[in-house]
């Protein structure tokens, strides 16, 4: 330790006068903010600002220029001889030669920020929001990037100096490959949004090479000793070495972040299942995987699953044909100069099935704000800001376009047959109100066109979200009018003009209502005497009435049999709460209720997982619930039991 220090203060006598040239830059940089516009608002955050650019550039340069001389000067003016003649150890002359240097450019560094700190009272961080803006972590940051500086321009230097071309090639070549493999390596997760995963990677490597920087210059010292040729290899086979190691740990830990399945699932993001058949959407994280949030295709009948990588990131989850046969979903872009996606598919019928990507490119400056599949799966809706586009699926090929008049902000597809479609859109004013006009369109393929057929007043923000459509019979089942009072009205597809008056609500889950399989209309209604369960006819007649039990709210899901409905009940008079309701499950050929368990609320119930369209019976959609343990489950209609599909969870927070 005395030999370091010794060294040191050595290094330190010969090049003390840094510190008066940084006294001087501190000094001009507290008189430049009244000389420009920078000042003209707030002085002090100017002076402060400037005092702070002045120190990082001084501290860099005098950690580049002590670096590339650190040893390398000592080299070609041979009097490093001098301190082996001594006795001192290797690691104690570069030790010495090290913190001399360090102590130089972060001391100047300090001595910029004297005059402002002496002037203001201190320094004043007034934009620092980041995890790094207290005071602390910024200098031992900062530091530590000093340090890094001084050993790269040394060894940068020392391949320079050492008239080995082929090697300081070899360097080159290395050094490219090196930085390439880390950056390919973590790019996927970048561009999965996976920024703690990938800051995780690059602080190792960064910490990494910072060691190994520090472990060349010893070996270069301790084993080349005044040989600068010598010197130069040692080196370069410790850094290159070391970080060749590195680099492919960095993309062996990238490529694990990247695999999970989805039984690695801890947390679960979106489960969206299909309207028909067993396929399910899934996003969730994994732990230890940081923010990297997988996105997978998955059929809970079989257990296969298809990796659609960090796609649900973008924005874009899968959507499902009503006849449960194909998904489609938009691709990550290349990269993000190249925001370009492509439409991808798959058939979920054939077990051997991959996924194929579409001839139907989405060009970076439009911008998809929704991909609808027609009810067979061989036509895809694409609504973007200003257009609406119609084409075939597997061809490619354009089928209509129109435009849209104006903004019409949150839009629905509705797809009247395979070939015919409306558009429903929402649009309120303002932008944040909680209800609005909802607009019909009708959209002729044929002819192209697009005509504006009719619109329904006072829609709120969770009724169009749970906007129900049955394209057999051209009605709509939307909620109308403010959140505690809305009422659920019976709709013409078209012309938006009310059938019926369905009920109404008092309260967000005072009332539900979902459209069966054959057409009959289920409406849910809780009150003082508790839950009851009306079936109305496609015109809005009541049929029958069931009493479903006591309640002061209800949440409507799906059909598990054709002949059977879920509902789910809870005694309070407020927003369904997963551990307060109970669910049930009602025949509504016989009125008889059965009870599943409480805790158990099913998917379908949500506005956010509901379908325009109502799913098939005995669907993946109409049998999932989240369990009591916030699992995603599935119930088996013949015996009432539950299947967790996986060991994940929800967030309860």
């Amino acid at each position: 330790m005395n030999g370091t220090l010794v060294v040191a203060a050595r290094d330190f006598r010969e090049k003390w006068t840094v510190f008066v040239a940084a006294l001087v830059a501190g000094l001009v940089a507290l008189v430049v903010p009244f000389f420009s516009s920078v000042g003209a608002h707030n002085t002090r955050d100017a002076r402060d600002l400037m005092a702070l650019i002045f120190a990082g550039a001084f501290a860099f340069g005098v950690a580049v220029v002590a670096g590339a001389g650190m040893i390398n000067r000592d080299l070609t003016e041979r009097r490093l001889g001098f301190l082996f003649a001594r006795p001192l150890s290797a690691a104690a002359i570069w030790g010495g030669k090290v913190l001399a240097c360090w102590v130089l450019a972060v001391g100047s560094g300090l001595v910029v920020l004297l005059p402002a700190a002496a002037v203001g009272g201190g320094l004043h961080l007034f934009w620092g929001t980041s995890r790094y803006a207290d005071g602390a972590a910024t200098f031992v940051l900062a530091a530590a990037a000093v340090l890094l500086v001084i050993l790269l321009f040394h060894a940068i230097a020392l391949m320079a100096r050492s008239r080995m071309p082929w090697l300081l090639a070899l360097d080159a070549v290395l050094a490219v490959a090196v930085v390439m493999t880390v950056a390919f390596a973590l790019r996927p997760l970048v561009l999965a949004f996976a920024l703690h995963a990938a800051t995780r990677g690059a602080f190792a490597f960064a910490v990494t090479l910072l060691v190994a920087s520090f472990a060349a210059g010893f070996a270069q010292v301790s084993l080349g000793r005044t040989d600068i040729r010598r010197g130069h290899q040692v080196l370069s086979a410790t850094l290159w070495g070391t970080l060749g190691v590195a680099a492919l740990l960095v993309a062996g830990y990238a490529h694990w972040v990247a695999s999970v399945k989805p039984s690695d699932l801890t947390n679960l993001g979106v489960v969206v299942p299909a309207p028909k058949g067993a396929w399910v959407f899934v996003t969730g994280r994994a732990r230890g995987h940081a923010d990297y949030e997988p996105s997978f295709l998955l059929d809970t009948a079989t257990g296969r699953s298809v990796d659609l990588g960090a796609e649900g990131r973008w924005w874009s989850g899968a959507e499902f044909a009503a006849d449960g046969t194909r998904a489609v979903w938009l691709s990550r872009p290349a990269s993000f100069t190249n925001l370009a996606r492509d439409v991808v598919t798959l058939d979920l019928t054939d077990p051997k099935s991959e996924p194929v990507t579409t001839r139907i490119n989405v060009p970076r400056n439009r911008r998809v704000t929704r991909l609808d599949l027609s009810p067979d799966g061989g036509r895809l809706a694409l609504c973007e800001d200003k257009t609406v586009s119609v084409v075939d699926l597997l061809t490619g090929r354009l089928l209509a376009s129109a435009r849209l008049p104006g903004n019409l902000g949150w839009t629905k597809v509705l797809w009247v047959g395979s070939a015919a479609l409306d558009l429903a859109a929402w649009t309120p004013t303002p932008a944040n109100a909680d209800q609005g006009d909802m607009r019909l369109f009708e959209f002729d393929v044929e002819r192209r066109s697009l005509t504006e057929t009719g619109r329904v007043a006072g829609v709120g923000r969770l009724g169009f979200a749970g906007l129900l459509f049955d394209p057999a019979t051209g009605r709509l089942v939307v909620r109308v009018g403010p959140r505690a009072g809305a009422s659920l009205v019976l709709c013409d597809a078209r012309t938006g003009a009310p059938v019926a008056t369905l009920a109404t609500c008092a309260g967000i889950s005072g009332c539900d209502a979902t459209i069966l399989a054959g057409g009959t209309i289920a409406v849910g209604e809780a009150g003082a005497s508790g839950v009851e369960l009306r079936l109305l006819s496609a015109t809005g007649a009541l049929q029958r009435t069931i009493p479903v039990g006591p309640g002061r709210a209800l949440a409507i899901g799906g059909q598990p049999t054709p002949v059977t409905l879920v509902i789910t009940t809870q005694d309070q008079a407020q927003d369904l709460s997963p551990d307060d309701g109970t669910a049930v499950l009602v025949d509504i050929d016989t009125g008889t209720v059965a009870p599943l368990g409480r805790g158990y609320v099913p998917l379908a119930s949500g506005a956010w997982a509901q379908a325009v369209t109502v799913p098939a019976p005995g669907s993946a959609k109409t049998r999932a619930f989240i369990d009591p343990n916030q699992r995603f489950a599935l119930l088996d209609p013949a015996t009432g039991a539950f299947r967790a599909v996986l060991s994940a969870q929800w967030p309860t927070n």
